[in-house]
């Protein structure tokens, strides 16, 4: 072979490895990479920007949700989960197409062979015992029992699924968000029906004392209000600090990492009665759900996958072509005639089929046929979780709505009994157990009435959950769409 053609061959295993390289380093189409997510560099050093956002004078839901779509490391590993499995699919896709490589042998034999076989009889050749090769090698796979093929749909099929867990990691962490939100804002309320009580009593304690101090009135008295004021401290002791761990929940769930103790958290327990209606269209419910969805989609992969390991029963056919060149090297004997380099070429078919393989044929089947029964009923497990979490959330969401209803007539109720205590006590016609005690139903109907809105508020969501209609950000939808769309 001349010089120019070694040249030749030397610029294309160049350009090959080059491409080999380039091709390494493509990235996701569908999401960019951060710059902090290089995975060459150790999870110690990777560098990360956790300073707190500026929230202002106030934290609005809207604004909690928004933050957590961006921060929320739940999401953002599910993304990467996501990533993973398009580029499995991109996989499974490659394996079908014709697959172009560069070889290269380097051989040293302990007797001299000849470089390549005889073409015609008595054609001159050269001999030596160090040779080296080098071939382009073009394969293409062209029956593989639909192996191929069905893991390639299988892999597509959990790509699918795991962009539909991704849509329902975001919905279930829009939902966590708001469940902490209206928990602060009921603890805060709860606080602060504890902290007028704390008043009321203080004031009751000094009106007592005064009455002491012109020896009108029962130290006894005096003993059951301070009684009553330090239960009232250590409620409020305890709220408070349940009111922490609901905000360090909060910057848990927006993916914060803060020194801040309370975020800025501004909003209402409103009340607007929800008018539910009493069929349930189940078949248009489960098609919302995203997690169905992602189990329908594993089943139907895991039904690709047992047919792809039940394909292993038939042969493989695969094309093969190969050109390159062979040189002597060292010591070599040439013929007159012959040459130290010559080219080589070769086209044909491959064929493989399975014989005996120890039975491993049959267990991969088997254990693919097993996975497929597991997660059929995954799925008819989730939709009876599906049913019992839509029921439970609308029979909760009546139940809250009688409490609040309740609650808000006790109020009136006990505030109306305290001030008649509070008047007999004052005219000596009553005792101060009567007006402690309705000033702790006042407190109790109060705290009662927070917590019934709060459930009430958090128990929609939870409905919508079930339902699959909690509303993300556009934003994330579009790039769902365009994830989906590469």
């Amino acid at each position: 072979m001349s010089s120019s053609i070694q040249h030749v061959f030397a610029l294309i295993l160049l350009a090959l490895l080059l491409t080999g390289c380039a091709g390494a380093r493509e990235n996701f189409p569908g999401y960019e990479l951060p710059e902090t997510a290089d995975f060459a560099v150790p999870e110690p050093t990777r560098s990360q920007d956790n300073t707190p956002p500026d929230f202002g004078e106030a934290l609005a839901l809207d604004e909690a949700i928004d933050l957590a779509l961006q921060h929320n490391p739940g999401i953002k590993t599910q993304k990467y989960r996501t990533e993973s499995a398009r580029a499995g699919w991109r996989e499974a896709r490659g394996k079908r197409l014709p697959n172009l490589s560069a070889e290269g042998t380097a051989r040293h034999n302990l007797d001299d062979q000849r470089l390549v076989g005889a073409r015609a009889p008595g054609e001159p050749g050269t001999w030596s015992d160090d040779q080296f090769g080098a071939d382009l090698v073009l394969e293409l796979p062209l029956f593989t029992g639909g192996r191929l093929v069905n893991r390639a749909s299988a892999a597509r099929l959990l790509s699918e699924a795991s962009l539909n867990r991704l849509g329902r990691t975001r919905k279930e962490t829009v939902f966590n968000v708001t469940s902490t939100f209206y928990a602060i804002l009921e603890q805060r309320q709860v606080i602060d029906s504890l902290r007028f009580s704390r008043k009321a009593v203080t004031r009751q304690k000094k009106k007592i004392q005064d009455m002491i101090d012109v020896q009108k009135g029962v130290k006894v008295d005096l003993l059951r209000v301070r009684v009553r004021l330090a239960d009232i401290e250590q409620q409020i002791i305890t709220e408070e600090n349940r009111l922490d761990a609901l905000h360090r929940l909060l910057a848990k769930q927006l993916g914060l990492e803060t020194e801040q103790k309370r975020l800025p958290v501004k909003g209402e327990l409103r009340f607007e009665e929800a008018g539910l209606s009493s069929k349930v269209p189940w078949q248009t419910l489960y098609a919302q759900r995203q997690d169905y969805q992602a189990l329908q989609n594993e089943v139907a992969a895991a039904e690709k996958e047992l047919a792809a390991a039940r394909g292993e029963y038939w042969p493989q056919v695969n094309l093969r072509g190969a050109y390159g060149g062979r040189w002597a090297a060292g010591d070599s004997v040439e013929q007159p005639g012959a040459s130290d380099s010559e080219d080589v070429g070769s086209i044909g078919l491959q064929m493989e089929m399975p014989l005996f393989t120890g039975g491993e044929i049959s267990a991969r089947s088997a254990r693919a046929q097993a996975n497929l029964y597991a997660l059929g009923e995954s799925l008819r497990e989730l939709k009876l979780q599906i049913r019992l979490e839509v029921q439970n959330a609308r029979d909760a969401i009546n139940a809250d709505t009688k409490r609040v209803q309740t609650t808000r007539a006790a109020i009136e109720e006990a505030r109306e009994a305290l001030d008649i205590e509070q008047l007999k006590y004052d005219l000596g016609k009553g005792t101060i157990v009567d007006v402690l005690d309705a000033q702790d139903a006042l407190l109790r109907a109060e705290t009662n009435l927070a917590r019934a809105k709060a459930a009430y508020n958090t128990d929609l969501a939870r409905l919508e959950l079930a339902k699959g209609n909690i509303e993300v950000r556009r934003m994330e939808e579009a790039e769902e769409k365009e994830v989906e769309e590469s």
